[in-house]
Formats: structure tokens, C-alpha cells, sequence
């Protein structure tokens, strides 16, 4: 064996000595960077060692190990983007859909929904057609206009971008919801068509690649079909176009897909936004003047309204969850004074706020995959 060789040899052992150790020298040396765990869900706590109650200890030790042992986030992040960029699939199987162009897709609560695999069986149906007379004569009761709005599952809409195993089925729960709330004459705007079938037109996607929400520009397609039921009870509304806007891209990261399957930072993408080309009118209220239930105590969330100043435009309440946050800007400029309150996907009637608001449109926007979260929550 030359000299060179002996020497490459030791260098090669030494190396192969130190990767071996390196696992157990990084929390003291920190030669590579922490990373934030991305995962939805709270790691092993270390288990506390007693001797007389040894039995359950080395299972959970192995659990806390496997939850914080050096390099696990470093590992997992590059697996995951292997598995993502090689193979068009991700470590979480059970989490998300990669579909067409990588948007992804959510699998828990979702994709059920939209196999039809959920549907409401006789005895909730009639809940749910009694829990919407209900509303419905609240509100009549008040001379207050009702609409019910169903925003679509990204499964709805972005259909073109579904991978070739998942396919629309003959009815589902959202179905089932429309069916009762048009045989009670309750005013619905069903967007998950009128998305479906305007999207395929439109060369701009109506949803992120990276999250389960509809973009700004998708928002402002389901803001103008709103308001055209809103214009029938009040043809005075102003309702905004996208000549009012100037139409830019910005650089989105994240969103709630990525960071279930640790890719957040890999992934990006540039939707469009809408800039507004006039000056707002509608100024938001800094408090509300509503306690959020104890359920739900994110007052920020519970709450926004909007006012216009001097200004004689209906007021709308708006009962909603985070798919309506991206719509907020738009029918905050289209009603004098907008409330929208959000507890906690309750989807509750919450009649004391109605009545202290006395609207002159109340609007219930529910995500078609909810559609009986109305008697999920009995006496709301």
C-alpha cells in the first residue's frame, strides 16, 4: 500500500469516525442551523424516569427519541423534498393529494366530502330542515333577507388539477344541503358549479397551489356572484369590478398544505392580487362590541366590521369561517356597515348580535364540506 493511500485510508476512517459521532456532538457544537418543526401536531415530551413504574418507560423514551433526535427536521425536510420533486408525492400520504402543476390537496375531512362518503343520514337531514326553517323564520320575523352561500372545497373547483384516481361522485354532503335549503325557498348561491365551470375559462387559478383557500382573485369571482343575490333585495348596492383594480402578482409563501407536509420552505408560487385603483371607503371598527363565546375567544378573528361614513348603503352580518377572510376587502366596499363574525365554525344563527345589528342582509357562508356543522352545534 503506497504512502498516499495509507494516508487517503486514515482520512476516510477519521471522517467516517466523526459522521458517526456527529449525531451525538451537534447539540454541543451546533454546526448546522435549528429547524422549526412544521408538523400539525405536538411532539413526545421526555418521559420521566421512576423506578417503580419502569414498565411504560422505554416505549415512550422511544417515541420522545424519535421526536427529537439531531438532524430529524433537517432529514425530514430533505426527504420530503425528494419525494416531492422526484416522485410527485409527499412523506404524508395520509395528509395531502399531489395533484397537476404540485397544487396540493387535502385529504382529512375533504376528500370524503367530496367522494360522497359522508352523507347526512335521514334523522340529520331532518335536523338540518328544521334547524334552517328556524333561521329562516327568526329572520323573516325581522323583514332581514337570508342567503346562503356554499363556498367549494378546492376539489370543486380546481377539478383540472385533480390527479386521474380521484373522481366527482353522484351526490355528496353539500348536495344534500342544497337540495333541503332550496326546498325551503332559502335564497343559495351554490359557487361550487359556477367556480368550476368560470375557472376552466379563466387562465388564472382561483385557489393557492400551496394552501386550501381561495386566492384574492378567486375571492373577487365568489364577491361578484354574491352580490348579484344581494342585488336582488337591494338593486341600490355598489358591486366593484375588476376595472377597479390593477391586477399584480406577489409572492406567496406557505400556506396550510405545506406546512402538513414539511415543505414549507420549498415551496412558493406568485398569485395574483388586486390593487385597488380607487380610495377605500369603508373604514374598519377597532373594537367590537361583541365578547367572543368561550369557545372560540380569538376576538380578532370573532369579529370584524367595516362602517362608511355619511354613507345610506344596507348593512349585511356576515356568519363565517376563514374561507370568507379573502372576501372581507371586496363586500366591506359594497354595504354601509359589514359585520362579519366568525365562532369558531359553529356556523351558529348567533341571534343576540343579529338582533342588536338588526342588518338589512344576513349571509351565511358555509364550506360545502361543513354543511352540517349547523346541527353539529345544537342550540347556537
Amino acid at each position: 500500500m503506497t504512502r498516499i493511500s495509507k494516508i487517503f485510508s486514515v482520512v476516510l476512517i477519521v471522517l467516517f469516525s466523526l459522521l458517526l459521532m456527529w449525531p451525538l456532538l451537534e447539540p454541543e457544537i451546533k454546526l448546522l442551523k435549528p429547524l422549526e418543526n412544521t408538523e400539525n401536531r405536538a411532539l413526545a415530551q421526555k418521559p420521566e424516569f421512576v423506578v417503580n413504574r419502569l414498565d411504560p418507560f422505554p416505549a415512550a423514551y422511544e417515541q420522545y427519541y424519535n421526536d427529537h433526535f439531531p438532524f430529524r427536521n433537517h432529514l425530514a425536510r430533505s426527504y420530503a423534498w425528494l419525494d416531492f420533486f422526484l416522485f410527485n408525492k409527499t412523506i404524508y400520504p395520509d395528509r395531502a393529494i399531489v395533484g397537476n402543476d404540485n397544487n396540493l390537496f387535502p385529504i382529512k375531512l375533504s376528500l370524503n366530502h367530496f367522494l360522497g362518503k359522508d352523507l347526512m343520514n335521514a334523522p340529520r337531514l331532518d335536523s338540518m330542515r328544521v334547524e334552517l326553517e328556524r333561521r329562516k323564520d327568526f329572520l323573516a320575523q325581522r323583514n332581514i333577507p337570508f342567503i346562503i352561500v356554499v363556498a367549494p372545497e378546492k376539489f370543486s373547483v380546481m377539478t383540472d388539477a385533480l390527479p386521474y384516481y380521484v373522481a366527482a361522485p353522484d351526490s355528496n354532503k353539500a348536495d344534500q344541503f342544497a337540495r333541503v335549503t332550496r326546498e325551503l325557498r332559502i335564497p343559495l348561491v351554490d359557487l361550487r358549479h359556477y367556480l368550476d365551470s368560470l375557472q376552466r375559462t379563466d387562465e388564472e387559478p382561483f385557489y393557492y397551489k400551496n394552501d386550501t383557500h381561495w386566492n384574492h382573485y378567486g375571492a373577487f369571482m365568489a364577491y361578484r356572484r354574491i352580490m348579484q343575490a344581494a342585488l336582488r333585495f337591494y338593486p341600490q348596492l355598489p358591486v366593484l369590478s375588476l376595472d377597479d383594480f390593477t391586477l399584480q402578482r406577489n409572492k406567496h409563501v406557505g400556506g396550510n398544505m405545506v406546512d402538513l407536509i414539511a415543505m414549507t420552505p420549498y415551496l412558493h408560487e406568485e398569485p395574483v392580487t388586486l390593487k385597488p385603483r380607487f380610495e377605500l371607503r369603508a373604514t374598519p371598527i377597532s373594537k367590537s362590541p361583541y365578547e367572543a363565546p368561550p369557545f372560540f375567544q380569538q376576538m380578532n378573528l370573532f369579529f370584524n366590521g367595516y362602517e362608511m361614513a355619511n354613507d345610506t348603503l344596507p348593512s349585511v352580518m356576515v356568519v363565517r369561517d376563514s374561507f370568507t377572510e379573502n372576501l372581507l376587502p371586496y363586500m366591506s366596499e359594497s354595504f354601509g356597515r359589514s359585520v362579519f363574525i366568525w365562532d369558531g365554525w359553529h356556523m351558529g344563527l348567533n341571534a343576540p348580535i343579529v338582533e342588536k345589528e338588526n342588518p338589512d342582509l344576513y349571509v351565511l357562508i358555509i364550506l360545502e364540506s361543513f354543511a352540517d356543522y349547523l346541527v353539529k352545534y345544537p342550540g347556537e
